[in-house]
């Protein structure tokens, strides 16, 4: 038997015996001198028992770990108005914004987990490792150990919302790898066992995280069947390398291919232990091969979005942009917006924008200007959430969660080759959406013309004298004075006999519950 004389080829040249020869053995065996088989059958229980210990040993160590981060993170999370302030978390944010973002980073931490992954597999197959490859499991693990101290302070200083789930799937690779290749490395175990091959399940979600983050207004469809293949392979290799070092246990030295030895029997090949005809795998190859695909179906439906929904996250506000802007009003909104005198106010602030077919290219010259501009703009970009639609749409604004927001602003676009006829649009859009009870506020941006308060209201009567003036304009809004009459904020009957005009013009003043000036000088033309 081939495999027979490989075990007792490993076994007396490792514990020294290099004078034992399988021939020789095969003749005392003939003759009844049965102790050389008797050694290899001890050595091999002896390395079956040296097994179960590594391996009650690296998972008491994964349990202990996880348990005590756990734990020390939900204090963390209670207590953090005490010990944090809100700095911390935020310059923490920064860091973990950068090293996302930065190719040379993803890179270097994905070649260093898929190098833990190839020397584990070697070292499983009875490869003698040179020290140095030793040093550079240290380091791999040793990077990884910053990367992950990083993000468990930054989720720990932030309170005890998405510490659960972070610990539910970032930190239980985390807790597995770190400390059983550590454990293994430092300790000289003569065993090969160690949760190193967990980091390709790491090396697949540092991919995954890449492509959405640069995929933020679209993902394709390949990218989608990247990122899954990926996952789905790093899965299986995970799981198959777990069986097989479960079936070492009984002393067996299974083959690396099918994870059996000998590969006879029923569930002897690889074929037959991963067929699709076996009940209970065929259910669950098939379950997750379907939710795969309508996920994917539903993201292409939405237009292929990386982010199709604002997932309203708790303990966050959020605002919702809408509008025609440009890519310029867009920068000067959100670095107004989260200027860092208003950074206390706006940590726990997420912005929703809701825009349109026709400003995907807006969209994406938005997401790669705020990921090449300084730290700033990267902790602007990762509160951004990009969803593909129209806010006369009910299904559209319930994917940007509307009802629940803080506020909504209708940007316009400065630079239109009609601006005044932009803006009353944008107002009458917003007057006519009566099902929803919204409060209108205008701002004005206007050169001081006039001083004073009263100054003032004759500007503001100017200007809503304009919006009566330019409805007619419109497009798709002539029939806009009956529409605006229906609505709940109707006003009383005593301006019912005073014709239309003075009908919307008081409706103007009852919706528009701010009118106020701006210190910012866009010119003469009012802006809504």
């Amino acid at each position: 038997d081939t495999r027979a004389k490989d075990l007792f080829t490993t076994i007396t040249t490792r514990d020294g015996f290099v004078a034992a020869n399988w021939e020789e053995s095969q003749t005392q065996l003939a003759r009844g001198e049965v102790a050389a088989v008797q050694f290899c059958c001890i050595g091999s229980f002896a390395d079956a028992n040296k097994m179960h210990v590594a391996v009650w040993r690296h998972l008491l160590l994964f349990l202990g770990l996880w348990a005590g981060l756990l734990l020390m993170s939900l204090t963390m999370g209670i207590t953090r108005r005490i010990w944090s302030p809100d700095s911390l978390n935020k310059q923490l944010g920064l860091q973990i914004a950068v090293l996302k973002h930065s190719v040379y980073w993803n890179i270097f931490m994905f070649l260093l987990l898929l190098s833990l992954v190839v020397l584990y597999v070697l070292r499983s197959e009875k490869v003698q490792l040179d020290e140095n490859l030793t040093f550079l499991e240290i380091t791999a693990v040793s990077f990884y150990a910053i990367e992950a101290f990083i993000n468990w302070f930054y989720y720990s200083s932030g309170g005890l919302d998405g510490i659960i789930r972070f610990f539910w799937n970032y930190m239980m690779v985390v807790c597995l790898v770190i400390p059983s290749v550590l454990y293994r490395s430092l300790s000289g175990q003569r065993s090969h066992f160690s949760f190193a091959f967990c980091a390709s399940i790491r090396a697949s979600q540092i991919y995954k995280e890449w492509v959405t983050f640069h995929r933020r207004g679209r993902i394709k469809f390949s990218d989608h069947i990247s990122m899954y293949a990926g996952t789905f392979f790093a899965g299986a290799f995970s799981i198959g390398m777990l069986i097989r070092e479960l079936e070492s246990l009984d002393g067996v030295d299974p083959n690396f291919m099918n994870g059996s030895e000998p590969p006879d029997g029923i569930n002897g090949t690889a074929y037959e232990r991963w067929s699709l005809f076996a009940p209970w795998r065929s259910f669950t190859f098939r379950y997750l091969m379907a939710t795969v695909l309508l996920k994917v179906l539903k993201l292409n439906e939405a237009g292929g979005l990386s982010r199709p929904k604002y997932p309203n996250r708790a303990g966050y506000r959020h605002i919702v942009i809408t509008g025609s802007a440009s890519l310029q009003v867009y920068l000067d909104f959100l670095h107004e917006f989260f200027h860092t005198d208003n950074a206390s106010e706006t940590d726990d602030v997420d912005v929703v924008i809701l825009h349109l077919h026709g400003q995907r290219n807006v969209m994406q010259q938005l997401s790669s200007t705020l990921g090449t501009g300084e730290s700033e703009d990267l902790r602007i970009l990762r509160k951004i959430w990009m969803v593909e639609g129209s806010a006369l749409k009910a299904e559209d604004l319930d994917r940007v969660r509307f009802s629940s927001a803080s506020a909504a602003f209708l940007l316009p676009n400065l630079y239109g080759t009609d601006p005044e006829k932009e803006d009353v649009g944008n107002v009458m859009r917003a007057l006519t959406m009566k099902r929803l009870g919204i409060e209108i506020g205008i701002y004005m941006a206007f050169k001081g013309t006039f001083d004073g308060l009263a100054g003032f209201l004759r500007q503001r009567q100017l200007v809503l004298q304009g919006l009566i003036g330019k409805a007619a304009e419109v497009q798709g809004y002539l029939p806009l004075p009956a529409s605006l009459l229906k609505t709940s904020k109707a006003p009383g009957s005593g301006m019912a006999r005073d014709g239309w005009p003075f009908q919307v013009q008081g409706l103007l003043i009852k919706a528009v519950i701010i009118l106020a000036p701006l210190r910012l000088d866009y010119g003469t033309k009012s802006r809504g």
